[in-house]
């Protein structure tokens, strides 16, 4: 019996009868529908290689991020937070994230690091600081890094979207 009549047949069983003389057809068609589950969660993931690689990296991140173990629940809470957030949410996130690394970048060509403290430098070195950064922000790129504007999130999506059909598709 195929998995899809098996289900037919059970539903067929449970919806049309109240009591049910359950017979040698029912026991097939569960039995046929409790073999395809098995078979499923035998399965190793090879299904679906790319999925599965980037959970496995996930599920290292995540062991990592939070020093715990594979058996902990809080590993399948975080992923399942995590898929379950709006992929708008993590294009969004991600631009940010984006945007500010190159803040810090621009601020440390300044040499104003953010380990330093403007409060706890000297005169002369607060004056040279602002200087090459009033020299950095003359240039309109380095405006728009340090507002936090360089990248959009149409251009990162659009960015991300290029790389994912490259490496599923060769596209």
């Amino acid at each position: 019996m195929s998995i899809d009549n098996a289900i037919k047949r059970l539903i067929w069983r449970f919806e049309k009868f109240d009591k049910i003389m359950v017979n040698n057809i029912d026991i097939n068609a569960l039995n046929t529908v409790v073999k395809y589950i098995n078979n499923i969660q035998a399965k190793k993931p090879d299904i679906h290689p790319h999925f599965s690689k980037l959970y496995v990296a996930t599920l290292k991140n995540f062991t990592d991020k939070y020093d715990i173990n594979l058996d902990n629940k809080l590993i399948n809470i975080k992923i399942k937070n995590l898929l379950n957030t709006p992929l708008n949410y993590l294009m969004e996130d991600f631009t940010s994230q984006m945007n500010s690394r190159l803040q810090y970048k621009l601020i440390e060509l300044a040499r104003y690091g953010l380990s330093n403290n403007p409060l706890s430098q000297c005169p002369a070195s607060k004056e040279l600081t602002i200087t090459k950064l009033d020299e950095l922000l003359k240039h309109e790129e380095n405006k728009k890094i340090f507002n936090g504007k360089s990248w959009t999130s149409q251009e990162v999506e659009s960015g991300i979207n290029k790389q994912i059909n490259t490496f599923l598709y060769g596209i």
